[in-house]
């Protein structure tokens, strides 16, 4: 409890019309080259592609920009996909410094008890993956 307040940990905005709008937690948030970036936004808009049936983004230590990001991609059965595609498809919807520099195509996600995707499990690495692919 804060000032009468219980904190979440989830980030969010009301807009001009007082509706509130959550983006995404805390905890999820990517800072990459000074910029605050919410992987909701971005898998949202991957989730567009065919060929993903499954994404997760999260930002991965990187020695100058703080994090870069990452997405997590589970393609459908037959599918193939180039992280070019991909940069291609989220530059029509996103701006410049959201776009994955790197994609991770892995088998599956993996989840916490909740059902909900391990960002940390992701984010440490201790996921397999089949490729990666890096700009």
């Amino acid at each position: 409890m804060a000032g009468g307040f219980y904190r979440t940990g989830d980030l969010g905005y009301r807009d001009e019309n007082g509706a509130l709008w959550l983006v995404g937690r805390g905890t999820d948030m990517i800072i990459t080259g000074g910029e605050n970036v919410y992987p909701g936004e971005i898998e949202r808009v991957l989730l567009g592609m065919d060929q993903i049936a499954e994404v997760a983004v999260v930002g991965i230590a990187h020695p100058r920009w703080t994090e870069e990001v990452t997405a997590f991609v589970v393609l459908r059965r037959g599918a193939q996909l180039s992280l070019g595609e991909l940069r291609a498809h989220a530059g029509r919807y996103l701006g410049g410094y959201k776009i994955p520099r790197t994609m991770r195509i892995v088998d599956e996600l993996s989840k916490n008890g909740a059902g909900k995707v391990d960002r940390a499990a992701l984010r440490g690495g201790e996921l397999p993956f089949e490729g990666e692919s890096v700009s």
